[in-house]
Order: structure tokens, then sequence, then C-alpha cells
């Protein structure tokens, strides 16, 4: 059997679309340990990072939207 020597190119849209799906997966974590959480710091932090998420989300979306 012949191995063959493959060149294994990604553009930019598989690019933003793998950041994407990595920001949704993070997303569905945060929702999923925010109903653990006990101390208010910590809500607030998660709660701060959620949006921030959000906003990266939404830029990634509109550039993978652009291409379209």
């Amino acid at each position: 059997m012949k191995l063959e020597k493959r060149e294994i190119t990604l553009n930019e849209y598989d690019s933003l679309w793998d950041m994407r799906l990595c920001a949704e997966n993070l997303l569905t974590l945060y929702a999923r340990a925010s109903v653990c959480l006990l101390r208010k710091e910590t809500r607030s932090r998660v709660k701060t990072s959620l949006s921030e998420l959000l906003e990266v989300v939404y830029t990634l979306t509109d550039l993978l939207n652009r291409d379209e």
C-alpha cells in the first residue's frame, strides 16, 4: 500500500467556521455551569464572559455571511 503525501489547506472560511463552533461550544458550557454557581462574584464574571463571547459569535457570523 502506497502512502500519499497530501497537502491539506485550511481556507479562511473554514477557520472562521471552526472558531464559531468552538465559541458556540463554550457558550453551552457557560450556560450549563451557570446554574451551579453559588458566589455572586463568579456569577457576575460568567455573565460578563457570556456577553463578550456572544459578541465574538456575532462577529464571526457576520464575517462568515460576508463571504456568501
